[in-house]
C-alpha cells in the first residue's frame, strides 16, 4: 500500500463495534504510518453494530492521535485525504478558490488540541451558515 500510494481507512469505530482488538489496529496503523503510509480518517456510519458519531467522528480522530499522526496530520486525514480518497479533491477537502464552501469552525485551535474539535461553533455549507452557536 505505502509503495503504490494507497490510502488507509482504519475506521476504528467498526473494529471496537464488534469487540475486536482496536489496539492491534493501533499499532497496526501506527507502523503503516511511520512507513510513510497515506491515512484518511473514515468510520463507515451504519456499517454495523453500536454506536456511530454524527458529525465529527471524534473516537476515529483519538484514535489516529494514539496511532501517531500529529493534530494536522489527524485534520489531513478528514479533510484533504478523505477527499482524495473520494476522487472529490478537486471539488472539496481544502479551502480554495473555485471549490465548496464548507467550513467548521470551532472553538479553540485543534492543532494544538483535538479535543478542539469537540466546540463547533459554526458550520458553513455550501456557501450557507448552518450552524451558529453564540
Amino acid at each position: 500500500m505505502v509503495e503504490k500510494n494507497v490510502y488507509l481507512v482504519p475506521t476504528f469505530t467498526v473494529f471496537r463495534n464488534y469487540g475486536a482488538n482496536v489496539d492491534g489496529c493501533v499499532d497496526n496503523v501506527r507502523r503503516f504510518h511511520e512507513l510513510g503510509g497515506r491515512v484518511a480518517l473514515g468510520n463507515d456510519y451504519g456499517g454495523g453494530p453500536g454506536e456511530f458519531e454524527l458529525g465529527i467522528p471524534m473516537y476515529e480522530v483519538e484514535m489516529l492521535s494514539r496511532a501517531g499522526l500529529t493534530p494536522e496530520e489527524v485534520v489531513d486525514a478528514a479533510t484533504r485525504n478523505g477527499a482524495r480518497v473520494l476522487r472529490l479533491d478537486d471539488e472539496i477537502g481544502t479551502l480554495e478558490a473555485g471549490k465548496a464552501a464548507d467550513i467548521v469552525v470551532v472553538g479553540g485551535d485543534a492543532l494544538a488540541d483535538l479535543q478542539a474539535l469537540r466546540n463547533v461553533r459554526l458550520v458553513i455549507h455550501a456557501g450557507a451558515v448552518i450552524r451558529q452557536d453564540a
